[in-house]
């Protein structure tokens, strides 16, 4: 990388990176429940899988279907809410759409006694 405030002309490295095809996916029986649990950053595969109920409800809908969905169970975790929470307003949205049946929050470090 090169930094406009220098003099000096950096040499580009090469970054080592591995594409692997993913193993999260919804049940091909829609009306399957699905239990998430996000600990931290391990949110990102729930938040995808959530995308997809949230979108194949609005097909549903869009087409006239009677297909329901099966519930949409949400536990997360990490440290602080203030600090690490940084979905709320999209986890508090699926709730509201009907898309996240149950969400469970924790956070460790918020209380006066570590967990």
């Amino acid at each position: 990388l090169a930094n406009s405030n220098s003099s000096e002309k950096s040499s580009s490295s090469a970054i080592k990176a591995f594409v692997r095809p993913s193993s999260f996916r919804l049940p091909k029986d829609s009306s399957k429940p699905i239990l998430l649990i996000g600990p931290g950053t391990w949110i990102a595969p729930m938040r995808a899988l959530l995308q997809e109920r949230q979108f194949l409800n609005a097909n549903n809908k869009n087409n006239g279907s009677s297909t329901e969905n099966g519930k949409n169970i949400l536990y997360f975790g990490c440290k602080h809410e203030h600090v690490d929470y940084l979905y709320q307003n999209e986890f508090e949205h699926y709730q509201a759409d009907g898309t996240l049946d149950k969400l469970y929050l924790a956070f460790s470090r918020d209380s006066a006694n570590k967990k």
